[in-house]
């Protein structure tokens, strides 16, 4: 939800979906929210009070010890290297990511320059919202993520059918290659915008090849389209599709010869796998990150992948716990977006942790036959191997 992502961007701890809540409470209740767990505790008693006290003053002590890894490389004690990128949605998100140490702008969302506007952005206002981005980013490598839109968002320049699920529906590239000319546009000045540093293009909501296809001849009209101006862009640059639905997923080894990286789209995916709306407080606990489903997916995207030697990206929800980040490094993903305030501490972690071990951990994860079983096992091996080991 709109309120959970607030929430996580103001470091605000919350639990979505609790039900019952407003009949639980009365004025002058006391309440212990733990966002980690996703527990209300209404009352506490001293015990728990006291508990929760020394847990965030050990956190706080705990913050100085991270800031000293803002500038240090992610790697595990055994020397496996990986990144630790963000998700991005605004240029101040991109100069709070530069200062915590973020070693990329993981997914750069580019609905910015769209949304609320009477008619769509031109070429020249785009491309200097994207070139600020990149020189904003400092040399950190940028992946612009291409219009992601669907009805529900505010583009009136945009023509939406209605929709009973606009999640399964028109959005995405699926809009983008039917509003072609928008699209030229927006690529022209993505490319104009990549002479000025690192950035690369990816194309979301990828389902089949002839899509990527069609995506990647509009890049090569939008490079024709810039040789005719005499403008300067990367000819080299880097494509990509977000991996967000299982068809994709199980099609990774054909995507990967026609592109140099994948994101896996964790939250759609999850959503796909699990038929499950994150949104409907119906279901929320179908939404489950741990199902042993999704994980096994993952670990089938990034094998097929790597066969190829097409890097892997992860971001969304699934890497929003830390216990997580350990799991996707010992799979191989090779850069993991999580928020910007997470960065040092899971930098920390990392150096806690030895891949080798969490290699050995990957078979008998995969082989659980819940979420609940997933997430106790890894909370142990966490404590164990990366907190334990401090």
């Amino acid at each position: 939800s709109y309120s959970a992502i607030i929430a996580s961007n103001f470091d605000v701890p919350a639990v979505v979906g609790a039900k019952g809540i407003i009949a639980s409470v009365k004025n002058g209740d006391e309440l212990i929210v733990d966002g980690s767990k996703g527990e209300v505790i209404i009352n506490p008693t001293e015990e728990e009070k006291n508990k929760y006290f020394k847990q965030v003053d050990k956190e706080r002590e705990m913050l100085d010890v991270y800031k000293n890894y803002v500038s240090k490389k992610t790697e595990t004690k055994d020397g496996h290297l990986f990144e630790l990128a963000v998700s991005a949605d605004s240029l101040a998100e991109v100069s709070e990511s530069r200062e915590a140490g973020a070693e990329g702008i993981g997914v750069m969302s580019t609905e910015f320059a769209f949304v609320g506007r009477e008619k769509s952005p031109d070429l020249e206002s785009q491309f200097i919202a994207y070139r600020d981005i990149i020189t904003k980013a400092e040399g950190l490598p940028v992946i612009f993520r291409t219009l992601n839109c669907q009805m529900d968002n505010d583009i009136p320049y945009i023509y939406f059918q209605n929709e009973r699920n606009p999640l399964m529906g028109s959005r995405g590239i699926r809009v983008t290659l039917n509003e072609r000319e928008l699209f030229i546009v927006q690529l022209q000045a993505l490319l104009k915008a990549s002479a000025y540093g690192q950035a690369k293009i990816v194309f979301p909501m990828i389902l089949t090849i002839e899509e990527l296809l069609d995506a990647k001849m509009a890049v090569e009209e939008a490079k024709m389209a810039l040789q005719e101006m005499n403008e300067f862009y990367d000819p080299e640059i880097q494509i990509g599709i977000v991996v967000e639905t299982p068809s994709a997923a199980m099609m990774t080894d054909m995507f990967a010869t026609e592109v140099d990286f994948f994101i896996i789209g964790s939250t759609n995916l999850l959503q796909f796998m699990n038929a499950v709306d994150r949104s409907s407080e119906h279901v929320a606990d179908l939404y489950d990150i741990f199902h042993p489903g999704p994980l096994r997916m993952i670990r089938h995207i990034v094998n097929s992948a790597h066969r190829e030697g097409t890097r892997v990206s992860i971001a969304g929800d699934m890497t929003k716990n830390e216990v997580m980040v350990p799991l996707f490094a010992a799979m191989g993903i090779d850069q993991i977006c999580i928020d910007p305030e997470s960065i040092t501490k899971a930098r920390w972690s990392t150096r806690q942790m030895l891949k080798t071990r969490w290699d050995g951990y990957i078979e008998e994860v995969l082989n659980l036959k819940s979420g609940s079983e997933v997430q106790g096992y890894l909370e142990v091996k966490f404590f164990e191997d990366v907190v334990g080991s401090d």
